[in-house]
């Protein structure tokens, strides 16, 4: 599922974090320890603005940006 969004949404796929391959599904935890790994790698830095997208069971999806 992700994959696919990436892919609809035109999204480089190295830019794209996430959790899931990891951790499992941590459901509303995703984001914050996406958030997490992506500092810890350097991927992010303190103040960079961040879109972003979680989805859970029963097509639960939120956006932030």
């Amino acid at each position: 599922m992700i994959e696919a969004g990436v892919e609809r949404f035109g999204c480089d796929p190295e830019r794209v974090l996430g959790s899931l391959g990891k951790f499992g599904n941590t459901s509303a935890a995703s984001v914050p320890i996406a958030i997490d790994l992506a500092r810890q790698n350097e991927q992010i830095r303190r103040g960079q603005e961040l879109p972003m997208v979680a989805f859970g069971t029963n097509l639960t999806a939120a956006v932030v940006m």
